[in-house]
Order: structure tokens, then C-alpha cells, then sequence
């Protein structure tokens, strides 16, 4: 990732809460590998960003021997 990303959620009030700010080689959604169900974070970027998605299966073997 390259830029400024902000991750964050709303309250049960509405109100946006900011959990994080990320910058360049930092990574977010991780969390969604280990926990079920549906996610409620959303990620904004700040400023000109470049992100990089990679699918679940790929990140799982990104250390896997062989």
C-alpha cells in the first residue's frame, strides 16, 4: 500500500470512529481470515493511494513451506 488510509466503523450511535491511520507497506482486513461473520470496518483513502488486494487463499500460502 502506498498513501494514507484510514480504517474505521460507526457506533451504534452513528457516530464514524477511527481505528486507524496507515501509510505506505502497512496492511489492513487481516482480521477476516481468523473471524466469521460479516465485517463492519470500512477503509477510506486520505489522500492518492495504490492498494494491493490479495485473495485468501493466496495469503494463506504466502508462508506456507513447499
Amino acid at each position: 500500500m502506498e498513501g494514507k488510509v484510514k480504517v474505521g466503523s460507526f457506533s451504534s450511535t452513528g457516530k464514524e470512529v477511527t481505528k486507524s491511520i496507515l501509510g505506505d507497506g502497512e496492511i489492513f482486513g487481516e482480521l477476516a481470515l481468523i473471524e466469521e461473520g460479516n465485517r463492519r470496518d470500512f477503509a477510506q483513502a486520505l489522500e492518492k493511494s495504490t492498494i494491493c488486494i490479495i485473495k485468501e487463499i493466496k495469503f494463506k500460502n504466502i508462508n506456507a513451506p513447499g
